[in-house]
């Protein structure tokens, strides 16, 4: 649902995306080093959890590797001052349409004479928040005559509107600094899970549509050479993934718009479809979408698309019909092989005797796919060898305060790096390299910009 539907809640604009879980630690793929997606900024540091020089400090971050280790696509914020700073947002169809909900607003509220937390800025719903936002911006710096005496102290709130823009943009990474390079996207909305194609020349994203009416996320491509972002399907769960070859992309799609329900389950199916040509452009229109495999749908399901084209992916499994007493309470991973289409395999045996966190069917998969790191309860890991059937907790007691908002992740095929408690009375959490049984500490000498907001006892 939209959240801007007073003049009050429009000053509260961005998608309170807190409570999604993050991947802060993000390795390289060679392994060299990390990218720190902290909610101060971004970081990098070695494989031994020095701190190297390139960073990105003062906003929120979350990134992506691309296959050369040196450059990153990166969502970062900036604060947005006046009507001048976003037009470059808008076409001139959209901008027109601005200036006229501006002026039909101004006319609205010198008429109006009740309270002002009441007043409706889109009384039909119907604005799309980036216009809704873009109106309020044109409004003070165009239109602002007789405004201020009419709304009182309400008009400080006005004046005071600094919305956040979510910016998508490449950086290069060099010895001394983050060197920023091409800007693919700019929005109102919030950007999640920006993804590199294999071949580096496109990068898939959620984010809201930007002339929907409401915050579900969409997902969507962007070319890193040029273009403008384009949707690619609504109602997606929060994972996607590439194909190995960068021409199709996969994703779990929902039958219905219910992304702030993560406890409960819905139809939905796994899909896959076509973005890309053969020399690796971006398709004219999207072909060949397959809907794959009929699930219970969770926002936070995932899927991996694996080297010999089979689907990785979470699910919980149920017999239909069934009561909401009977539904599963406990999610499981499952391969459908499109070279065996009529049947989907059971990746977790019925003897996985693992409890796993019911709300986040997340998985992190080794790069050699031999591997995979499952949640448990309370900010548990669970490590699972796919050849043996082995499976290790690699962290076991975790107390409910003590989970971190950060996902566990691959350095390589065998160092998995996770945050677990420091064990100091702060009630800190700590980020670890874990190999073959053996714990070696890399957060212990960063700073307090880098550990505020998921490190700390906050």
């Amino acid at each position: 649902m939209k959240a801007t539907t007073t003049l009050t809640a429009v000053m509260l604009v961005a998608l309170n995306a807190g409570c999604l879980p993050e991947k802060r630690i993000v390795w390289s793929p060679d392994g060299e080093r990390a990218a720190i997606a902290a909610p101060n900024g971004l970081f990098l540091i070695d494989a031994q959890g020095k701190v190297l020089k390139p960073r990105l400090t003062g906003t929120a971050v979350r990134c992506n590797w691309f296959p050369d280790s040196r450059r990153l696509a990166v969502v970062h914020e900036s604060k947005v001052e006046t009507w001048r700073d976003v037009t470059d947002m808008f076409n001139a169809v959209q901008t027109g349409k601005i200036k006229e909900l501006a002026n039909t607003l101004r006319q609205r509220v010198l008429a109006y004479e009740g309270d002002w937390d009441q007043f409706e800025l889109d009384p039909d719903d119907n604005t799309p928040t980036a216009i809704e936002i873009g109106m309020l911006l044109y409004l003070r710096d165009h239109l602002a005559d007789g405004l201020p005496e009419k709304l009182g102290d309400k008009w400080e709130d006005v004046e005071n509107l600094h919305p956040d823009i979510h910016q998508l943009q490449l950086f290069t990474v060099t010895q001394e600094k983050l060197k920023p390079g091409k800007m693919l996207v700019r929005s109102f909305c919030e950007i999640y899970q920006p993804k590199v194609a294999p071949n580096g020349r496109h990068v898939a994203f959620l984010m809201p549509l930007f002339d929907g009416t409401d915050d579900d996320p969409a997902l969507h491509v962007v070319s890193c050479e040029s273009g403008d972002p384009r949707p690619v399907a609504e109602n997606v769960g929060l994972d996607h993934d590439w194909s190995p070859d960068g021409r199709r992309l996969v994703f779990i799609q929902s039958s219905a718009q219910n992304f702030e329900n993560t406890h409960g389950v819905q139809l939905g199916s796994l899909v896959t479809i076509g973005i890309a040509k053969e020399n690796g452009s971006l398709l004219p229109a999207w072909e060949d979408q397959r809907d794959l495999v009929g699930l219970l749908f969770n926002p936070l399901l995932a899927v991996r698309w694996l080297s010999d084209d089979r689907l990785l992916f979470s699910s919980f499994e149920a017999t239909l019909p069934t009561t909401t007493h009977d539904m599963p309470q406990q999610w499981s991973l499952f391969v459908f092989d499109p070279r065996m289409p009529a049947s989907i395999h059971r990746v977790l045996g019925r003897d996985f005797s693992e409890p796993l966190e019911v709300s986040v069917p997340l998985f992190a998969l080794s790069p050699d796919g031999k591997r995979v790191l499952l949640p448990g309860p309370n900010g548990q890991v669970v490590l699972h060898d796919f050849a043996s059937s082995e499976t290790k907790s690699l962290i076991e007691d975790v107390s409910a305060h003590d989970k971190r908002q950060s996902l566990p992740t691959w350095r390589n095929n065998v160092d998995v790096c996770l945050v677990r408690p420091s064990g100091d009375e702060q009630g800190e959490g700590e980020v670890v390299l874990w190999h073959e049984g053996q714990f070696k500490p890399l957060s212990n000498t960063w700073s307090e910009e880098m550990r505020e907001g998921w490190l700390d006892d906050n």
